[in-house]
């Protein structure tokens, strides 16, 4: 802000808002000036008085400008009738937002400390109306952002409801919390034929906004070349050649991808870098880790992926799942052994009372253990085959 204008002890002091451009102040309006001053001008920051206090966030009270102001700071000077002049800047929470400035007293005579309390105290006036407009646009901003990301959230949440409830005797149950109002955890479902269906868990790096965006880049595209290789390895494979070209700032998936076939009672998977999932026997409550070799998708562009198989019996519990989850059952220290351990046990526990009390009851303990503030997405997706 910068304010021109004539000043005189019980005249109107007149106070000019200024913007800061690249390296000019910008003259948001004048009064009692020449017509060579208009609102709309601008003033160097580097090349005239107003950027001096600008700069310094000092006042400062010039009785002969001639004398006493370098020539490379007398920018517009030729525009005023006296060589007195003032400057007060306005300060907005231990920063400068502006100047004030005073010019062409009345009287013709310079001005003094009296004039400089004045124009200080209108100064504070200034910086309050100032930072009462900021703070409203700031919280308009905040409730502009607020209701698009809660739009965000509600459309990834119809994303991932896409997982039936039952497929043939198969039944499924799934939980999904964002550590943030939108995350980067997803899963996906698709019906192959009248025996097969594929699943698939992810974790996109980093959380909140930057993640829940890739995440829908990587949903999207696992979903297309589905279509073109639906084989876990080869999936994987195509998967991972488009995501790393539009990966940027280092993001990328990790993902399980399996294919349940239920008339050979058969599981193929492979995995991008994604922590082992979990198969528990009905029979005898076994856990079976299921692990394949392969790094994150989008980390480089020619990889390979190792695809795996194993069979299930009647009954038997697929878990997959994010790290989240064992990092939450893993304490404090996110011992993620720990946490492994515990998640087998509480779905061992609950293996009879089928997937969606299993994932209820891991829910549940989960809330407990995170005081309901998770430190990282969760996924959860329990079948009973």
């Amino acid at each position: 802000m910068q304010v021109p204008g004539r000043f005189d002890q019980g005249a109107e002091g007149v106070h000019t808002p200024l913007r800061r451009g690249k390296n000019r102040l910008r003259i948001e309006s004048t009064c009692g000036l020449p017509e060579t001053i208009q609102e709309g001008g601008e003033v160097s920051i580097t090349g005239s008085i107003a950027g001096h206090v600008f700069r310094t966030g000092d006042p400062l009270i010039v009785t002969d400008i001639r004398k006493e102001i370098p020539v490379e700071l007398r920018d517009g000077y030729r525009h005023y009738l006296t060589d007195s002049f003032l400057s007060v800047p306005i300060r907005l929470k231990n920063k400068t937002v502006g100047v004030i400035c005073c010019a062409d007293k009345i009287s013709g005579r310079g001005f003094d400390s009296y004039d400089l309390r004045i124009v200080t105290t209108v100064s504070n006036q200034v910086s309050q109306v100032y930072g009462n407009m900021m703070e409203q646009r700031e919280q308009e901003q905040r409730r502009r952002l607020s209701h698009e990301i809660d739009v965000a959230a509600e459309i990834q949440r119809k994303i991932l409801h896409g997982v039936p409830h039952a497929v043939g005797r198969h039944r499924l149950a799934t939980f999904n919390k964002p550590a943030k109002v939108v995350g980067g955890d997803f899963y996906d479902y698709y019906r192959m034929n009248d025996h097969s269906y594929s699943l698939l868990v992810a974790d996109i790096s980093g959380k909140g906004i930057p993640a829940a965006l890739f995440m829908g880049l990587a949903l999207n595209v696992v979903r297309a070349e589905r279509r073109v290789d639906s084989s876990p390895s080869g999936l994987l494979r195509n998967a991972n050649r488009y995501i790393h070209q539009d990966s940027e700032n280092g993001m990328f998936v990790t993902l399980f991808y399996a294919v349940i076939d239920a008339r050979e009672s058969l599981i193929r998977f492979a995995s991008a870098g994604h922590n082992d999932q979990m198969l528990i026997s009905a029979t005898n409550g076994k856990v079976t880790a299921l692990n394949a070799r392969g790094r994150a998708l989008g980390l480089a562009p020619n990889q390979r992926f190792e695809e795996r198989s194993v069979p299930f019996g009647h009954g038997d519990m697929l878990i997959l799942f994010t790290d989240g989850v064992t990092e939450c059952f893993g304490g404090d220290r996110m011992d993620i052994a720990h946490g492994e351990h515990e998640l087998a046990r509480i779905a061992r526990e609950h293996l009879a009372d089928g997937p969606d009390a299993m994932v209820e009851q891991l829910k549940i303990r989960l809330e407990e253990g995170a005081n309901l503030e998770f430190a990282d997405d969760v996924t959860i997706v329990a079948v009973q085959l």
